[in-house]
């Protein structure tokens, strides 16, 4: 099962004796958690309804006591497990017992970064309760949650908007938050949200700046590539991530160059990977600059440029310089723009 099914499942006000909820976007995972303990309890008698323990902290068998517990003047107790990851498979199977008869007027969450020890009992668990994997949303998801977040703030955001926060903050959902919470502050009292707000609050450093850094690289332009970038080290930007948008833009261009290849018309290939038109567009441009092994050497190239930067020994800046002089410069192409005529 995924987020969005639970979410279905909760918006009807179905809860389960036993979830297990796990993956990258520990945002989400947060905000679910919440969601079924206020689902649960009752503000007034949950300090004698509700157990917190911490996975590699405590046995199983003081937790499964805790779940056995009956509810105090209430229809539910709520047992939370924290890195539920950290056990051994023997300690996971200890729950065994539990799991085939839960008490039904306990919720049990587990929270865990994977499945690792829990592989074994997805079956076992998904006959009693729930398993729900947490992806970090992409492409149309990734804005659903956007809208979503900005009403639950009292605003409703334009899809515009929305898909230019999804372009220049990333697809962390905390990010998300942090940053549509700047903006609603910024539009005060209007309900809206437009394009231009979006433009206003969020770092021209993190966002603006560092995407013309990928389209200058996109184009071969190596002058202004390292302008950009001098421009963002200036603001203290960290240089993994920056590293991090490199790579971005270059799987994105090496991913839409196989998919033209397979003759998938430039429509197709931008709900493929998920990404807005304003960002489709270069993209289509960009990708002719470069060929299956150029891209193929970049990726080589920044493998050895993240050893480098973890490295204390070279100066960051410089190996980002390096980098972007190789990458622009491959195929002896010059360090001039290439981009189409519009």
């Amino acid at each position: 099962m995924n987020a969005s099914d639970l979410d279905n499942e909760l918006d009807q006000g179905r809860i389960f004796p036993v979830y297990l909820l796990y993956g990258e976007e520990s945002y989400l995972i947060g905000e679910t958690r919440k969601r079924i303990e206020s689902l649960c309890l009752d503000p007034g008698t949950k300090d004698f309804n509700y157990d917190l323990f911490t996975g590699g902290e405590t046995a199983p068998e003081r937790i499964m006591d805790a779940a056995k517990t009956h509810p105090v003047m209430a229809s539910w107790r709520v047992v939370v497990v924290k890195d539920a990851h950290i056990w051994s498979e023997q300690q996971v199977k200890t729950f065994a017992p539990y799991w085939e008869e839960p008490l039904t007027s306990t919720c049990l969450i587990f929270l865990g970064e994977k499945l690792g020890p829990w592989k074994r009992w997805v079956s076992v668990l998904e006959e009693k309760g729930r398993v729900v994997s947490f992806a970090h949303p992409r492409g149309k998801a990734l804005t659903r949650y956007i809208m979503r977040g900005a009403r639950g703030m009292g605003k409703e955001i334009s899809v515009q908007a929305a898909e230019l926060v999804r372009e220049q903050v990333g697809n962390h959902l905390g990010e998300i938050h942090q940053e549509l919470d700047k903006i609603a502050s910024y539009v005060g009292d209007r309900n809206r949200i437009r394009v231009e707000d979006v433009e206003a609050v969020i770092s021209p450093v993190r966002s603006r700046t560092v995407f013309e850094l990928t389209r200058a690289m996109g184009m071969k332009n190596c002058p202004e590539a390292l302008k950009i970038l001098n421009q963002i080290m200036e603001g203290g930007e960290n240089h993994l991530k920056i590293l991090t948008m490199m790579v971005r833009q270059f799987r994105l261009i090496w991913m839409a160059k196989d998919m033209q290849s397979q003759g998938m018309p430039s429509k197709d290939i931008g709900k493929a990977l998920g990404v807005p038109e304003f960002v489709l567009r270069p993209l289509l441009s960009h990708m002719e600059n470069f060929t299956t092994s150029e891209l193929a050497e970049g990726y080589r190239r920044f493998s050895e440029a993240d050893g480098a930067l973890k490295s204390r020994s070279i100066p960051k800046g410089i190996v980002l310089e390096n980098l972007i002089i190789s990458l622009c410069r491959s195929g002896n192409r010059g360090n001039q723009p290439h981009e189409r005529p519009a």
